[in-house]
């Protein structure tokens, strides 16, 4: 499996390893986005993943047959947990929330340890059931008192029209929070 684009490959996402019967999984940037291929040693690789968004942090299961992994396919700011079945490429999400995260699975398969963010709230770790939709359980308690009680205000996520392809690129508007739409400041 061999990329050449003369702008940019993205070698962050170079993830590898052994599946079931001796297939291989790997992420590969083909596309112009980062997904999941399973490759029989023989033969071609098959895309389990596809869309407009990035795959990344893959993890084997124990036997070999599901891979775990993080993507933003809701929105490129917003990461979620997902699960495809190698075999049938059935993909489940894990969890469905509007920040930021990472994750570890637990040794024997049961858990998720999540490290999760917002705009306006920092890096918090949580655990998790392994199961869709399972709720997140706050592990740790970071934020001070006073950061706590400040009024923060959230960003808005606006699209601005790029003028080298067709995707918006994203960025956060910082408003007042006394603002109103049109006026001048």
């Amino acid at each position: 499996h061999r990329l050449h684009d003369d702008a940019w490959i993205n070698y962050d996402f170079k993830n590898f390893g052994w599946a079931y019967d001796n297939q291989l999984y790997f992420l590969s940037e083909q596309s112009g986005y980062s997904h999941l291929y399973l490759k029989p040693l023989k033969g071609e690789a098959k895309k389990l993943t596809s869309g407009s968004f990035e795959v990344s942090q893959p993890v084997l299961s124990k036997d070999g047959r599901s891979v775990y992994y993080r993507a933003n396919a809701q929105h490129p700011g917003i990461y979620n947990v997902f699960k495809v079945a190698l075999d049938s490429g059935k993909t489940t999400s894990l969890t469905q929330l509007s920040g930021n995260l990472t994750f570890k699975l637990s040794p024997d398969e049961q858990k998720l340890l999540v490290r999760y963010s917002t705009s306006l709230l920092p890096e918090e770790l949580y655990v998790m059931d392994n199961q869709p939709s399972a709720p997140l359980k706050r592990l740790t308690y970071t934020v001070s008192k006073e950061l706590q009680n400040m009024a923060l205000q959230a960003p808005q996520v606006v699209a601005v029209p790029s003028s080298h392809g067709n995707a918006p690129v994203y960025a956060k508007l910082y408003l007042p929070k006394d603002y109103k739409q049109g006026e001048k400041r």
